[in-house]
Formats: C-alpha cells, sequence, structure tokens
C-alpha cells in the first residue's frame, strides 16, 4: 500500500511541475506579445522613423540606441527593436528576449514614411 501510495504522489508532483512550469511559460507569452505590440503600435503611430523612435523612448525611458537597434531591459526581460530604411520603408523587428536571452517573441512591421497610421 506504501509503494503505491508513493508511487501515485510521485506522479503527481510531477504532474503540478509541469503544469506549473507551463503557467509560467504562458505568462511570459503573454507578457512578450503584449509588450511587442505596444512597441509596434507606438512606432506605427509615428510620421516618421524619428518620431517613432522618440516615442518609443518616451514608452521605455531605459531604452538604448546604438546603430540601427534600440534595446530597454526590462524586469522580466528585454526588449529588442531592430529597424532597416531604404526608398522610404522602414521595416522594424521588435522582440523580447527573457531573462536568460533567449528570444520569446517577434513581431515584424513595414511602415512607409509619412503612412497613415
Amino acid at each position: 500500500g506504501i509503494l503505491i501510495f508513493s508511487l501515485a504522489a510521485a506522479v503527481c508532483i510531477q504532474v503540478f511541475l509541469k503544469a506549473h512550469d507551463l503557467s509560467q511559460r504562458a505568462q511570459e507569452l503573454t507578457q512578450a506579445v503584449n509588450t511587442c505590440a505596444t512597441a509596434a503600435e507606438i512606432l506605427r503611430s509615428a510620421d516618421t522613423q524619428a518620431q517613432a523612435l522618440e516615442r518609443l523612448a518616451q514608452q521605455y525611458p531605459q531604452l538604448e540606441r546604438q546603430g540601427e537597434q534600440a534595446s530597454a531591459q526590462q524586469a522580466q526581460g528585454r526588449l529588442e527593436v531592430r529597424w532597416q530604411s531604404r526608398e522610404g520603408l522602414t521595416q522594424y523587428s521588435i522582440r523580447w528576449l527573457d531573462a536568460q536571452g533567449q528570444q520569446v517573441y517577434e513581431l515584424e512591421l513595414e511602415q512607409a514614411e509619412g503612412a497613415e497610421p
């Protein structure tokens, strides 16, 4: 009887640990999607790339810009935005990385200079 009870308890503990892990990963993904979507809306609402980056810096005061990329460290991870402009079109890549630096989510956005949001 004790052996069966011990085995059942061990299985239950593994199931609970797996459920907890899945719940944490789902919360992390939700945060990543929300953060990237917020950044995309900020970028999309601007008329020019300079204005877009200025608005992004207002939303994320810790934003550090270097060349054609910017990043902001958050408590649970890091937001990275990269862009490339050609012939009036700016392509953005918005990524969320977890605390270990692993990519959780990426969103790509293209916007024509001066386009209506």
